[in-house]
């Protein structure tokens, strides 16, 4: 599986750069999801973990989930340290609604999250591909759709 988000206005590849939003009432729409994001927050400050909500992106590897945000998109995420950090949900698909101190995978088993369809939540700009190349990437990877 690929990681996708959903996107507006990408009909090429391109490397994107936003704002982190997951703190902002906007983006869920919702004083529940401000204040979970908010607890995660203060639990990943305190871990070993350098995602966290303030500087984190959501990616999900169902391709359903990311068009209910937008253009279904792969992510390629291009951080700038010579790791790729990251953080899933072990026991939810999802981040919100959730509890903030369910168990978490902290730059753990980044191919499981995918298979088991798990979000990611990773920092840094990233490479989207429309879903076109969707077909061309798996054959050049080997993978089976």
């Amino acid at each position: 599986n690929f990681l996708y988000r959903g996107e507006s206005n990408v009909d090429s590849p391109m490397i994107l750069d936003p704002e982190p939003d997951l703190l902002l009432f906007e983006t869920y729409g919702n004083g529940e999801a401000v204040d979970f994001f908010v607890c995660l927050e203060e639990r990943l400050v305190s871990s070993t973990s350098t995602v966290r909500p303030s500087n984190g992106h959501i990616g999900t590897p169902q391709k359903g989930e990311a068009e209910k945000w937008g253009s279904p998109v792969s992510v390629w995420p291009l951080e700038s340290t010579s790791t790729f950090d990251y953080v899933w949900p072990k026991k939810s698909d999802q981040f919100f609604p959730g509890d903030c101190n369910a168990s978490l995978a902290i730059s753990a088993g980044f191919a499981d999250a995918l298979r088991t369809g798990k979000e990611v939540m990773f920092r840094g700009r990233f490479l989207v591909l429309p879903d076109e190349y969707d077909t061309k990437l798996r054959r050049y990877f080997g993978i089976r759709p």
